[in-house]
């Protein structure tokens, strides 16, 4: 089993920028989907040299 850990100040980021849980499963996947395609977006600009123009 797999006990994940992290630093207390990562915390409030994590807590105050996660989606809320859609109590649904099929929801709750539409919303992690939504937020994967966001980051790959993001990360893809990133990459490319643009930061300052990301997708939001």
């Amino acid at each position: 089993m797999h006990v994940p850990t992290t630093a207390i100040d990562r915390l409030p980021g994590y807590v105050l920028h996660m989606p809320p849980d859609e109590l649904h499963s099929a929801a709750t996947v539409h919303t992690l989907c939504r937020l994967t395609d966001r980051n790959t977006a993001y990360a893809k600009v990133r990459q490319n040299g643009d930061g300052a123009n990301a997708a939001r």
